[in-house]
């Protein structure tokens, strides 16, 4: 490390050979900063005393060797270029001195040590005389106490000889030997020299010594604020710099990049050489961070404000810190880093405890506790008060969006428990949190909970979330054996009695296939004596849901339902009342409610890092998108929620995402990728729950596209049983008579199929605007007399277009073709067909696409034979190329304005085409113009 901005130290500590021929010895201590290069100054200031013919005795003290009597003064002489006759003298008195060394010495010098320093002392002088004599001591720290007081009677002599003292050590290091300073810094001929941090132009030239000017010049910045103008952790930057093998690039470096191996040594060697004290005020500071404070760490250390201030001073002069606080992060990861665990452990627990009790946010105390071992403990009743902080830290890890950090919270909270009852809410409240990411691994967490109701059969709140969570996954003997427990006996406990009044209200709704099991024990009081807030929105909703299902909900009560739910923030409280809220309007064909409020739920879920949440929603966005016909939306949506949340982690819910997604592919057309999403549910497991009602009925539709009317009516009227038996036989649910309807009506049994449409539109005579009402009407108009079909699939083209059903509207307007067909109007049929296309292509029914382009085909050649003979119709011949683009457009159906944003032409223009078509073909309006008419149709295809 070249010697940087010390050439007016190094010029004073020449001038003190000149001052030593003219007998004015004198004694200088050379202070600074650990790493500032003292030694090396000295060293350097040393090789120019020698070369001018002085005489250099250098003696450094170490721990090792701090037990040694006279070690100090043994390395001076020893090293000594004396006469032998001197040296042999020296040795001798060195060794008599150590003989009569006391145990334990003495603070002042006694009789018989001063004899033998006066005479080691006389050896000196009469060698000056040849000489001057200049003596180095390098740290007295760790010098023994012997030699420091032979050292003090020299330097009490000095003056008026040959002789200089220099005595090296480091600024704001406590003294281990207080007295020796003392007298020390108290002669009245003691010099002072202090050597500074590097300015910024010290930091630039030494590394452009070290490394040439354009390096220096890209990593100056980062050194300046990692190193803070020390030279020892200077030097190790350019190190680490030149080890990256970049030392010649110009572009600058940031400190981390910067940062290796040899600053982390560097730092290390800087800590080490600081006192103990200083060392772990360090060490506590890097710890606790910004919340750190004199007082703060003298409570950590337990030393007191004015020590630990003190000690703050000894690590900042050194450049590591910066006011009060390390200059980098880096810096303080590296001082983590090189902490033993034990005294670091300890460290943070007493930082933890010192926290809590001042007052700090628990997110504060909680870092600390993370980073303790669960067998810690300092006496200090970590189970209450830390347990306590851990928690609270858990739910302002959820409210800031860090779930993961409120996951780690609860589980060393779970650790650190010693009490059953709060391990197992500790347990329960992280099931909650880890349901957002893994219902499985939620499951598996309340274990113990399940375990200890075996053994005590104690009934507590946290078994009805038990409940919950093995219907959930399937567990149904399991649950029921709970469900059981808590029938008999939750009903007695204030505790419980609020949580079983909910569990009767949820369980018909979500798994009424169980909840028939318990009829009478869910005839109970089905309301609580008082309800906390935090079952008031759960309570609603669930009531909210189970009233749609059998259908006793009034208009008023969804409309209240829409502006109700808009207030609520997601959470874990309200995750599943949201959906149970929003799954009832769902089933009340509000759709269009649901789609705005799913796109802000998806997006706070994503902020919230839940992906089991954004699942769920991704599937009501899915069913809502079914609802609008939004095919490619709604493939897209139950996609990504089977791959945001695999199936298995779905349980008993599977057959949810799996029929969304089964009847977007089959009404796009993609009957093949149907029958592979099919695979993916499991009727056995979801089949005493709500999800079983939506499979059965996309496997139904999946039968009918695939010609099996009689499975597909097994299906139907399958859901339909369990729809009447579970008290919920609501149309918005799954419309299993429509579906019936449309098997029976393959298979010829068109009175069958009448009767289940007759009793469809019956439920449905108090609602004849609902999306299911409009379907109803198509099936009745299939299983009508040919004459009244028109009349009734118009009245369902109003209906399903006015709720904005647009799959829905285009198979009704498909149908509507055939029955104009049937009744031989083909322009009619015609005409509807165009509009029906366009519907079809808007919502990506590709299949209905593609028959409606074969059917208007067909009633073109029917309505123009001769086209179909090859005759064409007369003066097609005659029509230029625009015009006979334009009139093919128009033929298809596309507006005039359409046509000209096609082509790229006005609409005046399309106009003036049009009406000389129309002269040459000698036809009078654009509803006789066919494709077929048309000799280039494929090209403009």
């Amino acid at each position: 490390m070249p010697l940087i901005e010390r050439d007016r130290e190094l010029s004073l500590l020449d001038s003190i050979l000149l001052e030593a021929t003219q007998r004015r010895g004198k004694t200088v201590v050379l202070s600074g900063a650990v790493g500032t290069g003292k030694t090396l100054l000295a060293r350097e200031a040393a090789d120019r005393w020698l070369q001018q013919g002085a005489l250099v005795l250098s003696a450094t003290s170490s721990p090792a060797e701090e037990s040694i009597s006279l070690g100090v003064v043994r390395q001076l002489f020893a090293g000594a270029d004396l006469a032998p006759d001197q040296s042999g003298a020296a040795e001798k008195l060195i060794e008599a001195g150590i003989a009569r060394t006391e145990h334990p010495p003495t603070s002042t010098i006694i009789q018989p040590h001063a004899e033998i320093a006066e005479k080691l002392w006389c050896i000196l002088v009469a060698a000056s005389e040849k000489a001057p004599i200049i003596l180095v001591i390098d740290d007295t720290r760790y010098a023994d106490p012997l030699s420091l007081q032979f050292l003090l009677y020299f330097v009490r002599r000095v003056r008026l000889t040959r002789i200089f003292m220099v005595f090296i050590e480091s600024d704001h290091v406590r003294p281990p030997h207080p007295l020796f300073r003392a007298e020390l810094m108290q002669q009245p001929e003691l010099g002072y020299l202090r050597l500074p941090l590097l300015s910024r132009n010290g930091v630039a030239a030494l590394l452009s010594q070290r490394l040439g000017p354009v390096a220096a010049e890209s990593i100056e910045g980062a050194c300046a604020e990692l190193a803070g103008g020390n030279p020892l952790l200077t030097a190790a930057l350019a190190t680490d710099h030149e080890t990256a093998g970049s030392p010649g690039s110009a572009e600058a470096v940031e400190p981390d990049q910067l940062a290796g191996e040899s600053f982390g040594q560097a730092v290390a060697l800087l800590l080490g050489r600081l006192d103990p004290e200083a060392r772990e005020a360090a060490e506590a500071l890097a710890l606790v961070g910004s919340a750190a404070s004199a007082e703060l760490l003298g409570e950590v250390l337990q030393i007191g404000t004015p020590s630990a201030e003190r000690a703050l001073r000894s690590v900042g002069v050194t450049g590591l810190l910066h006011k009060g606080r390390f200059r980098h992060p880096v810096t303080r990861r590296i001082v983590l880093e090189q902490m033993a665990d034990e005294p670091r452990a300890a460290l943070q627990l007493r930082a933890a405890r010192v926290l809590y009790e001042s007052g700090a946010p628990s997110e504060n105390v909680a870092e600390h506790l993370l980073g303790v071992r669960p067998d810690v403990d300092d006496g200090s009743m970590l189970d209450t008060w830390g347990v306590t902080a851990l928690k609270e830290a858990a739910d302002h890890a959820l409210d800031s969006g860090h779930p993961h950090r409120a996951e780690a919270c609860l589980e060393r909270a779970h650790l650190l428990s010693t009490d059953k009852g709060e391990r197992a809410a500790i347990l329960a409240s992280l099931a909650r949190l880890l349901w957002k990411h893994s219902p499985r691994a939620a499951f598996r967490r309340l274990a113990p909970i399940m375990s200890r109701h075996h053994q005590e059969g104690h009934i507590t709140s946290h078994d009805f979330l038990l409940v919950r969570y093995l219907l959930h996954r399937g567990q149904l003997k399991e649950a029921r054996k709970l469900l059981h427990c808590l029938m008999e006996t939750a009903d007695s406990s204030p505790e419980t009695a609020e949580e079983m009044c909910l569990l009767r209200a949820w369980l018909p709704v979500a798994f009424p296939g169980v909840a028939e099991q318990f009829s009478r024990d869910l005839t109970g009081s089905d309301t609580a004596e008082t309800v906390s807030e935090r079952n008031v929105l759960p309570m609603w909703t669930t009531a909210l849901l189970g009233s749609v299902l059998s259908r006793t909900a009034g208009d008023g009560d969804i409309k209240e339902a829409e502006q109700a739910l808009r207030v609520y923030q997601l959470n874990e409280d309200t995750f599943d009342p949201l959906v149970s809220g929003l799954t009832a309007l769902i089933y009340a064909d509000r759709a269009g409610s649901v789609n705005r409020w799913c796109a802000a739920l998806l997006a706070e879920a994503e902020r919230m890092q839940a992906p089991s949440w954004r699942a769920t929603f991704l599937h009501l966005r899915a069913e809502t998108a079914l609802q609008t016909g939004e095919l490619e939306t709604a493939t897209r949506c139950a996609k990504a929620a089977l791959t945001e949340m695999p199936a298995k982690e779905w349980g008993t819910d599977i057959g949810y995402p799996v029929a969304a997604l089964v009847l977007a592919q089959l009404a796009a057309g993609r009957v093949h990728e149907a029958g592979e999403a099919l695979r993916l549910g499991d009727l056995d497991t979801s089949l005493h729950n709500r999800s079983c009602l939506h499979y059965r009925y996309a496997r139904g539709h999946y039968y009918l596209a695939t010609d099996k009317p009689h499975a597909a009516l097994r299906d139907f009227t399958d859901a339909g049983a369990l729809m009447r038996r579970w008290n919920m036989d609501t149309p918005g649910l799954v419309s299993w008579r429509s579906g019936a309807a449309e098997a029976l009506t393959r298979m010829g049994k068109h009175a069958r199929a009448k009767g289940l449409v007759d009793e469809q539109l019956g439920l449905l005579r108090g609602d004849s605007r609902s999306r299911s009402y409009g379907m109803a009407l198509r099936q009745l108009a299939a299983v009508s007399e040919p004459e009244r079909r028109p009349e009734i699939l118009r009245r369902a083209a109003e209906v399903l277009k006015n709720c904005g059903d647009r799959y829905g509207l285009a198979r009704v307007l498909r149908d509507l073709v055939d029955a104009h067909e049937v009744l031989g109007e083909s322009h009619r049929a015609r005409h509807i067909a165009r509009r029906a296309r366009r519907v079809a292509e808007a919502c990506g029914a590709e299949a209905l696409v593609a028959q409606l382009s074969s059917c208007g085909e067909e009633l073109a050649l029917a309505e123009h034979p001769a086209v179909a003979e090859g005759g064409g119709l007369g003066g097609a011949d005659e029509l230029s190329k625009a015009e006979e683009k334009v009139a093919m457009l128009a033929s298809l159906g596309y507006s005039n304005r359409e046509i000209g944003q096609k082509l790229h032409i006005t609409i005046s223009t399309v106009e003036q085409h049009l009406t000389r078509v129309y002269r040459k073909l000698s036809i009078n309006r654009r509803e006789d113009l066919s494709p077929a008419l048309f000799q280039s149709n494929a090209v403009l295809l």
